[in-house]
């Protein structure tokens, strides 16, 4: 975040706009807390504060967001009537891939052969879980759940496999590993996993795996009140989506509590936030202060509704 100041010395700004999504929202706060005088407004979409330890809560999160789905469904007669029982039969399907896991013929992205792949619980479990990310795959996951409790696993394994190349194409895994080793998993204790994990379909696989590789990957040096707060005056708006599987409304409300010159904005929708509000975004820039911003319009944003297989 020094060298993005270095940047905007560069470019002769006295004070800039900093907008970040996910990760990008955490560098946006550091940038805050070492060079609050040079920012004139934030957005923070999909908050990542420094208390958000990566990646400790992502069981819990995604555990929130698929209990979102499950009651959308519940709580509509014409959803529950096409989804029924999508709860109990989630924990079905859980309950025969651990028992054995299934063999699925995929086709392998961006060529013509099939492909056997072996869908365990862990696997099935991470899939669902980026699956949730985005608006798209989140509204096809009571129609994947549906086919996957009469053993047609098929289309769920597909669908996932594209899911995650996507998200592993958007993301430098390498980088990942750098930024948690040094700034998240020595924040991260055992009594810790235990409580963020239990009772959510994820486990502690994920946790343990990460940190298991941080233990052998090189570490960059962090202040020792890195994992301080940040509370500074700067006008911010923050955005959080309802059915976020990673950084839900929780982590929006946690970093609004330290900036006191803020408004937290939830909205329905997932971790993909970037086209949503502009409206609200951009007189928020015009404007420059969260004082009489006019959130009204977002009540006209809704999710898609679920995609029903044939």
């Amino acid at each position: 975040m020094d060298d993005l100041d270095d940047v905007r010395k560069a470019l002769r700004y006295d004070k800039i706009n900093i907008v970040g999504g996910s990760y990008g929202t955490r560098a946006s706060l550091v940038y805050m807390r070492r060079h609050e005088q040079h920012v004139r407004t934030a957005i923070l979409m999909g908050v990542a504060p420094i208390a958000f330890r990566n990646p400790l809560y992502h069981a819990k999160s995604a555990q929130a967001g698929l209990e979102r789905i499950f009651e959308e469904c519940e709580n509509d007669p014409k959803k529950n009537a096409a989804f029924p029982n999508l709860r109990k039969k989630f924990a079905e399907i859980l309950a025969r891939l651990e028992k054995k896991p299934v063999q699925v013929t995929v086709t392998i992205p961006g060529r013509t052969e099939k492909a056997t792949v072996l869908l365990s619980k862990n696997s099935f479990c991470e899939a669902l879980r980026v699956l949730m990310y985005y608006s798209g795959g989140n509204r096809q996951v009571p129609s994947l759940l549906l086919q996957a409790s009469k053993g047609k696993f098929q289309t769920f394994a597909q669908t996932g496999i594209l899911s995650n190349r996507n998200l592993r194409n958007s993301l430098a895994l390498g980088m990942l590993m750098c930024v948690t080793a040094a700034e998240d998993l020595r924040r991260i204790r055992e009594s810790d996993i235990k409580k963020e994990t239990k009772g959510t379909f994820l486990g502690d696989e994920r946790d343990r795996s990460q940190i298991d590789v941080g233990k052998l990957w090189p570490k960059g040096i962090v202040p020792d009140n890195y994992g301080d707060a940040v509370s500074v005056k700067t006008p911010t708006l923050l955005i959080s989506g309802t059915h976020d599987p990673v950084t839900p409304p929780r982590w929006g409300a946690e970093a609004a509590r330290h900036l006191p010159n803020s408004v937290h904005l939830i909205i329905p929708a997932t971790h993909a936030l970037s086209g949503l509000a502009n409206d609200i975004k951009q007189a928020f820039l015009e404007k420059g202060s969260v004082q009489g911003l006019d959130l009204s319009s977002a009540k006209k944003i809704h999710l898609p509704p679920f995609r029903i297989f044939k």
